[in-house]
């Protein structure tokens, strides 16, 4: 056959031979919320209710980096970060307070919230506040067990996450031995985020102006701090 290209083609970093990560579907969680381009972009649902969005991929090791914009701010209940995949609920509920999960988040006010073992912890300030359009950085660093966080490529508590076991300016330490995914939680209808987990989009745009890409490939808006990877196959399989 002769193909007739019609429009402007895309190389896609995601293929067969390295699959990235992307929002899980499949989890009942989802339900209400519009999922679009390719299980990148999210729009919270119209009913008020706490959901909790999981990524594909789950590690428990290794050190990654991915970048989540925000495309719409509801008010300040929304939380960016991780939880324990092996904990991840089916049913409605606020996987970031839940009794049986480990998970950690950056929330739009500028705090973070600690839910381990039925304790849940908010600390206010700990960062800047974010909204619509700013694009926040999550460095996942599970061999020294921390977290850090950037908003518009500044790492936030003036972290860095190179720095190891010491984990200058790590927004938490957290809880060895777990298999841990991204994860979104949002209250408010209308809240929406767009993932770049490294194949270099957010929603249809490309990213601006990328920075240094990982070893083992992916593409971002920002610095991918040096000895991280993508949350992909190859990244995964690196370590």
């Amino acid at each position: 056959n002769t193909f007739t290209v019609s429009g402007t083609l895309t190389q896609n970093v995601d293929t067969p031979s390295n699959v990235f990560n992307t929002i899980n579907v499949l989890n009942p969680q989802v339900a209400g919320m519009t999922i679009a381009n390719g299980n990148l972009s999210l729009t919270a649902q119209a009913d008020n209710a706490w959901r909790t969005t999981y990524g594909t991929l789950a590690v428990s090791s290794g050190k990654f980096y991915w970048e989540q914009k925000v495309t719409a701010a509801s008010g300040s209940s929304h939380q960016i970060g991780i939880t324990d995949q092996d904990e991840n609920r089916s049913s409605d509920c606020n996987d970031f307070e839940n009794a049986n999960v480990s998970a950690y988040g950056y929330r739009g006010d500028g705090g973070k919230l600690t839910s381990v073992s039925g304790s849940t912890v908010l600390t206010a300030s700990a960062g800047d506040s974010f909204t619509t359009n700013d694009i926040i950085g999550v460095a996942m660093d599970l061999d020294n067990q921390k977290l850090y966080f950037s908003k518009n490529g500044t790492w936030q508590a003036s972290g860095d996450p190179t720095s190891g076991s010491t984990g200058t300016g790590s927004f938490f330490n957290i809880t060895a031995g777990k298999l841990y995914t991204p994860a979104a939680a949002m209250y408010n209808s209308g809240s929406g985020f767009q993932y770049n987990f490294g194949q270099g989009y957010f929603g249809t745009t490309a990213v601006a102006s990328a920075g240094t890409a990982p070893s083992e490939g992916g593409i971002f808006e920002y610095d991918c701090p040096s000895g991280y990877q993508a949350l992909c196959t190859k990244g995964i399989n690196s370590f």
